[in-house]
Parts: C-alpha cells; sequence; structure tokens
C-alpha cells in the first residue's frame, strides 16, 4: 500500500527521535523475518513466564557492564524492528513542547505507581493519539497495523531496567558516580471514551530526549529505508557515529570502522559467526551489504567499503553535516 502524503510530511513534523545512548543500545529490536531463528545465548537469561491476561510471555534478561556501571534490562523477547520505529515516534513527538511537558513526583502522584522515576528527576508526560503516532512510526491506518500498535505499546511498556553505578569517578566528572535505580522504559494510560493517549517517559529517556546525553535518529531517514535489517543498522550507527555540526567539523572527524562479520552478530542476535552455515553465512553478508548500500544513498551518511575477502570486508563509516533541526 502507497502511503499517503500527510503520513510522510509526519516524518518532517517530529523529524528526530531522541533517545538514552546506553538504554537504547540495551535493546534488542530483531528482524521480523529473523525472530525466530534468533539463538539466545551469552549474557542472555530467559525470565520465567508470567501469565498476562491468560497469555504466557516469555521474557529475556540481558545484563551489559560498563567502566562505571552495570545496567539489567529485562524485555519481552518478541520485541521487533517496528516496534523500534514505534519507540522512536513516541521520542520524536515528546520532543514537542506543545505535545509533552515535564512532570516531577511531588506534582504527579502516579510516578510512584508506573516505576518511571529512578531520582527525582522530572519525567515527560506526552498527550498524543493514535492516529498521531502511528503515522510518526510509519504504520498505515488499517486492521493489521492498528492491531499492532496496541500490542507494541503494550510490549514497550513492560521493558524494565536496572541500573547500578559501581561509585568510581568518570575522568572528565568531578563527582562520583553513585547514581542507581530501578525503572521502566515508559507507561501509557488511555482515559474511558477519550481518543487521548497519554505517555509517560522515564527520567533518564526524558532528560536526553530535551536536554542532553542522547542519540539521535533522523526518521525521515528512516522512512526511506525499505527493510528491518537496514533500519537496525541505522540505528545502530545513530547510536555510535555523531552527526557533525559543520562541513569544517565533518572534514575533521574521522571515520568509524566496523567488519562486516561483526554487524551480522549485532543485528541478527547471535553469539558467533561460527553458529552459521556457509549459505546462511553468505545470505547474512549480503544482506548487511545491500543495507549498507542502502545507508550510505542517504543524505546524511557516507560509507566506503574495504577488504578484498568476504571473511575480511570492513566498513568505514562517517555521519554528514545536514540542515534537520535537531
Amino acid at each position: 500500500m502507497k502511503k499517503s502524503k500527510k503520513n510522510k510530511d509526519q516524518f518532517y513534523q517530529f523529524p528526530v527521535s531522541r533517545n538514552n545512548e546506553i538504554i537504547h543500545m540495551s535493546l534488542t529490536f530483531m528482524p521480523s523475518m529473523e525472530k525466530s531463528k534468533a539463538k539466545k545465548k551469552g549474557n542472555l537469561k530467559v525470565v520465567e513466564p508470567e501469565l498476562v491476561y491468560e497469555k504466557e510471555i516469555r521474557k529475556v534478561e540481558r545484563t551489559y557492564k560498563y567502566p562505571y556501571s552495570t545496567l539489567t534490562v529485562t524485555q519481552p523477547d518478541n520485541l521487533i524492528t517496528k516496534d523500534e520505529s514505534i519507540m522512536h515516534a513516541i521520542f520524536a513527538i515528546a520532543r514537542s513542547t506543545e505535545k509533552a511537558e515535564f512532570s516531577t513526583y511531588s506534582e504527579n502522584s502516579i510516578l510512584y505507581a508506573v516505576g518511571l522515576g529512578v531520582t527525582e528527576l522530572p519525567i515527560l508526560i506526552l498527550k498524543t493519539n493514535m492516529v498521531e503516532l502511528m503515522r510518526a512510526a510509519g504504520l498505515n491506518n488499517n486492521g493489521d497495523d492498528i492491531k499492532f500498535f496496541q500490542d507494541s505499546i503494550s510490549r514497550l511498556s513492560d521493558i524494565k531496567f536496572s541500573y547500578r553505578s559501581n561509585g568510581k569517578k568518570p575522568k572528565r566528572q568531578s563527582y562520583k558516580n553513585d547514581f542507581w535505580g530501578d525503572f521502566n522504559l515508559l507507561h501509557v494510560h488511555k482515559p474511558e471514551g477519550s481518543k487521548d493517549i497519554y505517555i509517560y517517559i522515564n527520567s533518564v529517556t526524558s532528560r536526553s530526549i530535551r536536554e542532553t546525553g542522547y542519540t539521535l535518529v533522523a526518521l525521515p531517514e528512516r522512512h526511506r529505508l525499505k527493510n528491518d535489517i537496514e533500519k537496525n543498522l541505522h540505528s545502530y550507527f545513530s547510536c555510535f557515529v555523531s552527526r557533525p555540526k559543520s562541513d569544517s567539523a565533518y572534514k575533521k572527524t574521522a571515520p568509524k570502522s566496523y567488519k562486516i562479520d561483526d554487524l551480522i552478530i549485532k543485528i541478527y542476535g547471535i553469539d558467533s559467526i561460527t553458529d552459521l552455515s556457509r549459505r546462511d553465512l553468505y545470505n547474512k553478508r549480503q544482506s548487511i551489504i545491500k543495507a549498507l548500500t542502502a545507508i550510505s544513498n542517504l543524505e546524511g551518511w557516507e560509507i566506503a567499503f574495504y577488504g578484498d575477502k568476504p571473511s575480511n570486508r570492513f566498513i568505514k563509516v562517517k555521519r554528514k553535516p545536514y540542515e534537520t533541526k535537531v
């Protein structure tokens, strides 16, 4: 189905999704065609299913260790790239001061119940509606996408984080990193008889959306990408490849290098390419290369390929300055 011009314009009305870099990259959104093939190994632990509305929801838990902290994430194991598109739409709309405003514990008692504030930092409360969110996420207004949207909001609300610092002081910081807490990604409330949807966004992400410490995902770029592999790679690079603010800064910025086989491990959710058959490895390498080519065709990116053999191929990627206001 061809998307309407109104649908496309929504990406320019809310062009940029900001998210906390550590939180964003701790989540796993599988390409939908590969979801059933994913192997759960390494630092991933399966959590016993919960009985919710008479349906078993299987969750997975991952732990990430950083120089100054440890982050544990518990998420439904059926999150796919389309769920990530909805998450980005929420964060993009929440950047609008007309759509979302800050609230603190003292101002809004519901924050205690939904587990969103990990400190006294305020959270963003977004007032929107299903049509607006679906357009920003690139979904169509049909029965299948409406059902997916409703289920996706529930899945995203079920993501939980546990953050623990180790008390050490980062080099460029004058105080010790003693922050800790347990919190949800978001909470959704729809009043009975109303078309409005209220989305409460955790305080860590809220700060990234409006203030500092964020990764930047350009939704007009994401909208131009055709499949899940392309969108997953775009999100991954958006977290780790900074966008220069000027042409002079771009010229001084060194490109970042990535091995094709390492990108396979990241995007397909596997521990090692040795788990793959020769044919499967070949197909995945080709899919990654095609996705990288698609991203390089976007105005905001520059990707160069290196290596003469499939096993040692790598890329160098830079982000270009562009006019989208962030």
